[in-house]
């Protein structure tokens, strides 16, 4: 009898490990490239510690999604430990993608807003601050999956059958705070990345080529984060405490697919807007 709930697993963790790959291929040859090159410029510093969670994201999902892929096509055993502490990395570390985005906004909207002091002790400030931010709220949400976890239930379609789905919806929650956050600061860096365009075009401000890459960059990331994790996110969240549907549970845990399709557009814009800069 055909199972429609283990496909749809099963494409999931298919989907997820294709997107992975794409992205850590690409984000390792865009980090090698350009990090020696650009090493001790500070407009690429949040940038590049975004690439590094991201290219860690889609190593531990990678991993996570082709276990899960051997073990539904009965390839490999199920060890209880590997799928608990991997799908933990993968939830734990896809927190810090929303918190990337965040100062990656703010970083360029205080380049704009105090170019001089940014340059100064500001960039460093930021960078100090998100990596502080990102290893903290990762390794928080790692420890509460850990203590909270549930015994080895008989049938496994995923890492959610491990934990508690209340804490697990506290993270998708978490993900829509972030991403409304991210829409405030967003806004305002568009509305001053408006603003600086006039400026350009009046020849009141003359912007480096390489910067104002960087400013698109984050404008191509704000659609992204909006049209593949806001909207959907915020939409399943909503339903479940709602209309008490909880999606994931009936067609697979796409809300982390959708991180890697995320991640994946992301690695093309690094690879494609960073070459110029």
């Amino acid at each position: 009898m055909y199972d429609f709930r283990k496909s749809a697993y099963l494409t999931n963790y298919l989907i997820a490990s294709l997107l992975s790959a794409v992205t850590l291929v690409l984000n390792a040859v865009c980090f090698t490239k350009y990090w020696f090159r650009t090493h001790g410029d500070g407009s690429l510093k949040t940038i590049f510690t975004s690439i590094v969670w991201h290219m860690a994201f889609a190593f531990v999902t990678l991993v996570h999604s082709i276990y899960m892929i051997l073990i539904f096509t009965d390839i490999c055993p199920r060890v209880d430990c590997l799928v608990f502490i991997s799908g933990n990395l993968v939830y734990s570390v896809e927190t810090s993608i929303g918190i990337c985005n965040i100062f990656n906004a703010y970083d360029r909207l205080l380049a704009m807003w105090c170019p001089i002091r940014y340059h100064q002790s500001y960039h460093v400030l930021i960078q100090r601050l998100l990596t502080c931010s990102t290893l903290v709220v990762s390794s928080g949400f790692a420890l509460i999956f850990y203590l909270t976890a549930r015994g080895a239930p008989i049938v496994v379609y995923a890492f959610a059958s491990y934990v508690n789905l209340n804490v697990l919806f506290s993270l998708h929650f978490f993900d829509c705070s972030t991403s409304l956050v991210n829409i405030i600061v967003s806004f305002l860096f568009l509305r001053e990345f408006r603003k600086f365009l006039k400026q350009m075009k009046t020849g009141r401000v003359v912007q480096p080529l390489g910067i104002a890459k960087i400013d698109q960059l984050i404008v191509y990331q704000v659609i992204a984060d909006f049209l593949i994790l806001i909207a959907p996110i915020l939409t399943t969240t909503a339903v479940k405490y709602t209309l008490q549907l909880d999606w994931p549970s009936k067609i697979g845990p796409y809300p982390i697919t959708l991180f890697t399709l995320y991640t994946a557009v992301c690695a093309m814009l690094f690879k494609f807007k960073l070459e110029i800069h």
